[in-house]
């Protein structure tokens, strides 16, 4: 546990510092360099500023140890940390929507774009690429959504330096000024994609929808390994932060003494969590075979 939170603080502090300087380096290259789709990038950067420090609160909440009123700890702080991301990318669309029709509508004559901006938003484009492929490695290697979709934020910064960098490139060859903010504009229908593709499995996560891929089954096969055990019943699980919970119901031969019962409980529990340490707890319960026959 101790090893996942230093990666998440790395990834989390990592995304914080960059974003400033990026935000602050795009802002002041939008602003002498008369490029609105800059300026948009900036403020992109700025909510990537804010999501990153929510994704902290978020992971930091999440590691507190169980408690009587939240004995299943607190791993929702961090879907609900990715929530509140989505929400941050939807308020920098809304403005980035404002700035543009209010260009493109009411100063279509505005200074065009400096040339040199050009080159800044290209190199921005190179290091927020870099920067989501790093963070999403480790968001993977965790397993945490709000570090996933952090790195997704990244992509959305990304995407929206390159419509930018391409509305100044399509100005500088043919193109009047307001290419520059109809780029923009088109830029915020990225960043709203990316708002909802966050917003969505985050909310599932609260929701309790259960894990994608093969855990369930895995987690069947193992216990169905264990020595007396006839077959599964049922099999749930749930994920809570970094950690997952299982509830299983096992079937055993009726004839079993009741005695054996605690131990095959305990057999399926250590096996589960020996081979899957990202399983918290495992509730376990033994029912005879008649009784699922019956």
């Amino acid at each position: 546990m101790e090893h996942l939170a230093l990666k998440w603080i790395r990834a989390t502090m990592i995304s914080i510092g960059s974003n400033l300087f990026l935000a602050i380096i795009k802002g002041l290259a939008g602003i002498f360099g008369n490029s609105f789709a800059m300026i948009s990038d900036a403020i992109e950067s700025l909510t990537d500023v804010i999501s990153s420090i929510i994704v902290w609160i978020g992971l930091h909440i999440s590691m507190r140890n169980p408690d009587e009123k939240h004995p299943y700890w607190y791993g929702k702080a961090e879907p609900i940390a990715a929530i509140l991301v989505a929400f941050s990318l939807i308020w920098a669309g809304i403005m980035i929507v404002q700035g543009s029709l209010y260009y493109i509508y009411t100063e279509p004559n505005h200074p065009t774009p400096a040339y040199w901006t050009l080159i800044v938003l290209w190199i921005v484009l190179v290091i927020k690429f870099t920067l989501f492929k790093k963070i999403g490695e480790v968001g993977d290697e965790i397993e945490s959504t709000a570090v996933k979709w952090d790195a997704w934020h990244h992509m959305s910064d990304a995407l929206t330096s390159l419509c930018a960098g391409i509305g100044m490139l399509i100005w500088i060859l043919w193109w009047p000024a307001t290419a520059d903010d109809w780029w923009a504009l088109f830029a915020s229908t990225i960043i709203f994609y990316n708002a909802w593709n966050i917003f969505r499995p985050a909310f599932l996560e609260i929701m309790d929808r259960a894990p994608h891929g093969d855990l369930v089954q895995e987690i069947t096969n193992i216990a169905e390994n264990v020595i007396w055990v006839k077959n599964i019943h049922h099999c749930i699980v749930k994920k809570v932060g970094f950690d997952y919970f299982v509830e299983i119901h096992v079937v055993v031969d009726w004839n079993i003494r009741v005695s054996e019962w605690h131990a095959i409980w305990h057999r399926v529990h250590d096996s589960i969590q020996q081979k899957k340490p990202m399983i918290r707890n495992v509730t376990t319960h033994v029912e005879p075979w008649y009784e699922i026959v019956q």
